[in-house]
């Protein structure tokens, strides 16, 4: 077997299998927010296993933080069967994840560079930052609904706050927009790539359909129910996509990330058909498959070389 196939089924069955089967314990609704936390670390788990077991790269402190995340899906689960309360989950796996988070940034911060440094990009990276911020405040809070002036002063110190509890945010775009998309970007172009890559993504949320989304119960039939999600979540991966061939950070992509969880306020936890018609979603929706005709994405082969140019070029700017 190829290295690059014993790296795709390693991921594969660590970052969709061990979800997955974790999900069948899902007894109730008490666990939905820890359970999501855990299961955002795998896709990134599946990437470093794979880097460790066939590109033989040694332990460094990044894997052992996501090591022990994924540890704690296997808490979260035998904390729910034995009836703890989704508070004391919530809160176990919120202490430990912010643990981990500043371990995260402080290494990476003194020892990574490229995609993993958290500064890469220098002024570019707090000009997208920014205007990310206020484009999803627009789009997704003030066209979505009428919050008090507390609520939108909230959403300053939402940076911060998101720096002590990144991780399963990196979890995900780790994997997501750092691995996975300038290798599908490189076999399919960059524009295809970046719309498959959507759907894969989604379709690793599968197992949340029923037992967390509840889609079997919003009004609607599974299908278009998904259907809309579908579109939401290609939406949201070209915005976080074009961001990441920006300035090739993912900690870009996972604050982003973390900001659009919070600006639509869990909407992503249930099926509510009234979200679906809100002048926001639509707007945002448009506005981020636009992006697709920006320049990054005019270049229809995304090639190794321009990958390294610009990865030496961000290097040399931090």
């Amino acid at each position: 077997m190829k290295k690059r196939h014993l790296k795709t089924v390693i991921f594969i069955v660590i970052a969709y299998g061990v979800p997955w089967l974790s999900s069948l314990g899902i007894r109730n609704d008490n666990i939905a927010t820890a359970f999501l936390s855990c299961m955002a670390v795998f896709p990134s788990l599946g990437v470093i296993i794979g880097e460790l077991v066939v590109d033989k790269k040694k332990v460094n402190a990044f894997h052992i933080c996501f090591f022990l995340s994924g540890l704690l899906m296997l808490l979260c689960i035998g904390m729910h069967w034995n009836g703890f309360k989704a508070e004391v989950m919530e809160q176990v796996v919120g202490n430990l994840f912010t643990v981990l988070s500043l371990v995260l940034l402080l290494y990476c911060s003194l020892y990574e560079k490229g995609k993993l440094y958290p500064l890469g990009g220098g002024k570019k990276l707090f000009l997208l930052l920014g205007g990310s911020m206020l484009f999803l405040i627009i789009t997704l809070v003030v066209m979505e609904r009428n919050e008090s002036m507390e609520y939108y002063s909230s959403l300053m110190m939402i940076i911060p706050s998101l720096c002590f509890y990144i991780m399963p945010y990196l979890g995900e775009e780790y994997a997501w927009r750092g691995t996975l998309q300038p290798a599908f970007q490189k076999k399919f172009g960059k524009r295809r790539g970046v719309l498959l890559l959507g759907v894969v993504w989604e379709l690793w949320h599968a197992c949340l359909w029923i037992p967390v989304f509840h889609f079997d119960k919003c009004g609607m039939s599974i299908v278009k129910a998904e259907s809309i999600r579908m579109a939401v979540v290609i939406a949201l991966g070209i915005m976080l996509g074009w961001l990441y061939m920006k300035v090739q950070n993912v900690w870009l992509c996972a604050m982003v990330h973390g900001l659009y969880n919070y600006c639509q306020c869990g909407d992503g936890l249930k099926c509510s058909a009234s979200t679906t018609s809100h002048i926001g979603w639509i707007v945002f929706g448009v506005l981020c498959f636009c992006l697709l005709l920006t320049k990054e994405f005019r270049v229809e082969k995304y090639t190794e070389s321009i990958q390294i140019e610009r990865m030496k070029a961000f290097e040399e700017n931090s």
